[in-house]
C-alpha cells in the first residue's frame, strides 16, 4: 500500500497554511468508508483489468460513429428516417421504451430495421420482433435476409 506523509504524489503539500484547530471536524464512519474504499489494497489483476478498461474505454465508436461507419442501414436511410432512429433512441433512453406512430410509406420498416442492427450488433442486446404473420413473411424475413444477413437465422439474438 502507498502512503503519502504531508505530499501528494505530485510533490504538492497538502496542507498549504497553519491549521486552525477550531476549524476542524471530526472524521465520521462515514469518511473513514470513503477513504478505506480508496485505499483498499488490489491484486495485480485487479489493476491491470482496471488500467485495460481505462485505455479502451473511449476507444469504443460513439453512437453517432457506429451509425456512419459501421452500419449497414444507416447509409441507406433518409434524412427524416435518420431522425426518426435517432428519436426513438433518444425516447427510449430516457422513458425505457418508445413507440415509433408514423404515416403510411414513411420508412417506419427501415427506422426500426436501423434499431434492430444497433441494439444487436453495436449494444449485444436481445430483441424481439412482434408483427403479423403475413408483414412477418413479406416485410421482416426478406428485408433482414437482404439487409441484415447475420441476424437473419434460426438461432440469434433476434427472434421474430
Amino acid at each position: 500500500m502507498i502512503r503519502f506523509d504531508g505530499e501528494i504524489a505530485a510533490g504538492i503539500p497538502v496542507a498549504c497554511g497553519p491549521l486552525d484547530r477550531r476549524e476542524a471536524e471530526d472524521v465520521t464512519p462515514r469518511i473513514l468508508h470513503v477513504i478505506a474504499h480508496h485505499m483498499k489494497e488490489c491484486t495485480p489483476f485487479e489493476v491491470w483489468a482496471k488500467a485495460l478498461y481505462e485505455f479502451a474505454r473511449d476507444r469504443r465508436p460513439s453512437p453517432d460513429r457506429w451509425d456512419r461507419e459501421t452500419s449497414a442501414i444507416f447509409p441507406t436511410l433518409a434524412g427524416y428516417q435518420r431522425d426518426a432512429y435517432k428519436n426513438l433512441v433518444e425516447i427510449a433512453a430516457r422513458y425505457g421504451a418508445a413507440f415509433l406512430c408514423d404515416g403510411v410509406g414513411l420508412g417506419k420498416t427501415y427506422a426500426g430495421l436501423m434499431l434492430i442492427e444497433c441494439m444487436i450488433v453495436h449494444h449485444g442486446r436481445r430483441v424481439a420482433l412482434f408483427a403479423p404473420k403475413t408483414a412477418k413473411e413479406d416485410v421482416w424475413e426478406p428485408l433482414l435476409a437482404d439487409l441484415l444477413p447475420d441476424l437473419a437465422s434460426d438461432f440469434q439474438p433476434l427472434v421474430c
